[in-house]
């Protein structure tokens, strides 16, 4: 058995202790039982999961865990430890990832579709859709967190690159509504992002940093300093849920979202809101690990590349502002020419509307 083998057994095995230590119930039982909390979790899902023959998805091992979870509290056997919280199982099967060989990498889903417009394409090719809102109804929410609660360590270049994004929105986009919140509570932070949604902008941006987790529904979400890894629902930002929020409010105004995370990927629907305008920018795919790299211009992690293009410019492009296509394919090379194992791979997805927005200016040398 070969390295990568060994990693996706230990893995496995973990989950096949984890369900003699609750009694042992069939698949068909844990298909049941992950219902009632909340996931979903097929039998023969369940099945493969512990199979080894490949690493689990994530939204797998959580839904596992938490079935397990309630078939013990249901027929009153005492509740594992490591059943009462996901945050462990994620990071074990970040660690497992990390190893595995290229080729016998975790399956990926298929690639969503990306706006197909060619952002250095002639202006006639985009008239139709070249648009700036309103400039003085512009707001960007930069939300940072370097600390998730006593057992993780903190992300030590979010503080550095959180200035330095608020830095570069300022210079390029100095008619942005700028608003910073670092290592804010939970309670700040929704206090925060509901004050965005509540104003009559007509753009806003959100633009989250640091340590991203999928909480007991499979949802990805911002942990913040008074995160309890217990109860991630309740005590962490739901970043699926943000462009739900912001329907609710208005279907007209234009919302981006910026997720620079792990599972990053994750906060793109998977069904398109009504919003006229949206648009994600994620700083890997919805099964990837987001790392920080230590370039020479001290660029560091995904919102480091993203404040470098807006300080330095996009050359290639002939325009005097920068768009979301732009920033969203000149990152992705950024990340490709820094991580050449391809282990982070930005992705994005939004309405054909928003290809186009002026964002900010191209400061392009």
């Amino acid at each position: 058995m070969g390295a990568s083998e060994d990693l996706i057994e230990a893995f496995v095995a973990d989950l096949r202790q984890l369900r003699r230590a609750v009694g042992q119930p069939s698949f068909r039982d844990l298909e049941t039982h992950a219902r009632k909390a909340g996931s979903h979790l097929p039998a023969s899902t369940a099945s493969d999961a512990v199979r080894g023959r490949r690493l689990p998805k994530p939204g797998v091992v959580i839904a596992f865990v938490s079935a397990c979870r309630h078939y013990a509290e249901k027929n009153g056997i005492p509740v594992p430890e490591r059943a009462r919280e996901t945050y462990s199982w994620q990071d074990a099967w970040a660690k497992a990832l990390a190893g595995l060989d290229e080729g016998e990498k975790v399956r990926k889903p298929p690639a969503r579709e990306t706006p197909s417009s060619d952002p250095r394409s002639g202006p006639s090719e985009r008239r139709n859709r070249w648009w700036i809102p309103e400039r003085q109804r512009c707001s960007y929410l930069l939300i940072g967190s370097s600390t998730a609660g006593s057992r993780h360590a903190p992300l030590y270049g979010v503080p550095r690159d959180c200035e330095r994004m608020s830095a570069a929105v300022r210079a390029a986009a100095p008619w942005m509504s700028l608003t910073m919140l670092l290592d804010p509570t939970n309670q700040e932070a929704h206090d925060e992002i509901r004050r965005a949604m509540a104003a009559p902008w007509e753009l806003l941006v959100v633009h989250v940093v640091g340590h991203g987790y999928l909480n007991e529904s499979a949802r990805l979400s911002l942990i913040m300093k008074d995160s309890q890894e217990d109860n991630l629902l309740q005590t962490s930002v739901d970043l699926q849920g943000l462009l739900s929020q912001a329907e609710r409010r208005s279907q007209e105004r234009a919302v981006i979202l910026i997720v620079d995370t792990s599972f990053a990927g994750a906060a793109i629907p998977s069904t398109p809101p009504t919003l006229s305008n949206w648009f994600v920018l994620a700083a890997t795919e919805a099964h990837g690990l987001a790392y920080e790299w230590a370039g020479e211009d001290g660029e560091g992690s995904f919102t480091g590349v993203l404040a470098h293009l807006l300080n330095n410019g996009i050359a290639a492009s002939p325009y005097p502002l920068v768009t979301m296509m732009d920033l969203a394919r000149e990152s992705s090379e950024a990340i490709l020419l820094r991580d050449s194992s391809g282990r982070q791979k930005v992705t994005w997805s939004g309405t054909t509307s928003i290809e186009a927005l002026a964002l900010a200016c191209n400061h392009a040398k």
